[in-house]
């Protein structure tokens, strides 16, 4: 479980790239304390979650404005995956399911005659054909891949949003459009590593990095997505304008994106402090918690990684306290600072599966996994000039 509760601030006072292949739930409250219950009104329910359009060449191509949803379902690691469709040189699409992820910024596919991919063959692959741009290699997290870009003109599905705040039920038309563009596709041909994923980045585009998907797609700012996660296993990939049509929910809290020349350019990094450590349960009260730094770290919430990574003093901290169960949190600032958000994220040493937690490299950057993420809409917007995370809860 994960909660997400509020505190107002009076004024003037205050490498890896996903693919980790190991899952986590969590809920989420929204509250003015951190051990009161959510405040009682309307939220949004899915009573009904939209099946993915049909995968067919005869889509009508975005118009670029309208919002658009995509949805997705989990596989059996909790990474949730999306249809895509790429043409190869003789003009037959392809049709292939690749993971979403905001932990790297390219679009990544097995090629046909790929070595090593066989484990992912169920995901699709691509013929290894379109105008060569270079080679290279690309690491993830659990996967390396030698690869040969290629320029491939790929398209994605999705119903137009209805951007009705009166429909909690789904807020889809029965009218699909095609987000349709030419793409630098890395396509792979040899592969190693313990996950076998095809993989849509969303990150930004960094100067030194590959060419972003994002930016591909959406050549002209401002660019912004939201993901929607429902359930362990249902979600949807929201593409709209930032500020969205009339009638669109806002979301209720924003976060001001590490600046790209501070370093990781093509991640997501926000800032989060005040690490503490809970039992399991109810937080504050008869359980204060134990601090464990007053340090302020970078996290990268990470729809690619279904596990939560942290630096060595948080991992060492709830490794060495005498319950396996618990709950760490963390606290974020809104970029008008008017709002301090705690996010709550349950754990349990034992568990070796789905809701691992794993010891990272780095000293200064928290990696979260979609699956912490259940009953929250997170989301990234991008002018070209400024990134800002956004955060809610369903």
């Amino acid at each position: 479980m994960s909660d997400v509760s509020t505190s107002k601030i009076a004024m003037g006072c205050i490498a890896l790239a996903g693919m980790v292949a190991v899952v986590v739930a969590m809920g989420c409250d929204n509250s003015s304390t951190a051990s009161q219950e959510r405040p009682r009104g309307k939220p949004t329910r899915l009573l009904r979650l939209p099946a993915p359009p049909e995968t067919t060449d005869s889509c009508r191509k975005h118009d670029g404005k309208s919002p658009l949803i995509i949805p997705m379902r989990a596989d059996d690691n909790g990474i949730f995956i999306v249809n895509i469709g790429v043409e190869d040189d003789d003009g037959n699409t392809q049709w292939i399911k690749a993971a979403v992820d905001t932990g790297s910024e390219a679009m990544l596919v097995a090629g046909d005659e790929c070595d090593g991919c066989e484990e992912g063959i169920h995901m699709g692959t691509v013929k290894n054909d379109g105008v060569l741009l270079q080679r290279g290699t690309i690491r993830y997290g659990s996967q390396q891949d030698t690869v040969a870009w290629r320029s491939k003109i790929i398209r994605i599905p999705a119903w137009l949003h209805t951007c009705d705040p009166l429909d909690h039920d789904g807020a889809h038309t029965d009218i699909t459009q095609c987000i349709v563009g030419e793409v630098p596709v890395a396509v792979v041909e040899s592969r190693t590593g313990t996950s076998d994923y095809n993989i849509l980045g969303l990150g930004s585009q960094s100067a030194r990095g590959p060419p972003a998907t994002l930016n591909a797609l959406f050549p002209q700012p401002p660019r912004a997505f939201q993901i929607q996660v429902h359930s362990d296993t249902e979600a949807r990939l929201i593409i709209h304008k930032p500020d969205g049509a009339a009638g669109c929910r806002a979301p209720k809290y924003k976060f001001a994106v590490k600046d790209k020349n501070l370093g990781h350019a093509h991640h997501y990094l926000v800032a989060g402090k005040d690490a503490t450590l809970f039992k399991t349960g109810a937080i504050g009260g008869s359980n204060p918690g134990t601090p464990i730094s007053d340090k302020t770290y970078d996290v990268l919430f990470d729809t690619g990684a279904n596990a939560i990574s942290l630096p060595a003093e948080i991992y060492d901290a709830i490794h060495n306290t005498n319950h396996v169960k618990g709950v760490l949190a963390l606290t974020f600032t809104t970029m008008d600072q008017n709002d301090q958000v705690t996010l709550r994220l349950d754990y349990d040493r034992r568990d070796k599966f789905n809701a691992q937690v794993l010891k990272g490299h780095s000293q200064d950057m928290l990696i979260i996994g979609i699956t912490f993420l259940k009953n929250h809409s997170l989301g990234f917007e991008d002018d070209g000039q400024t990134r800002v995370m956004t955060l809610d809860y369903l």
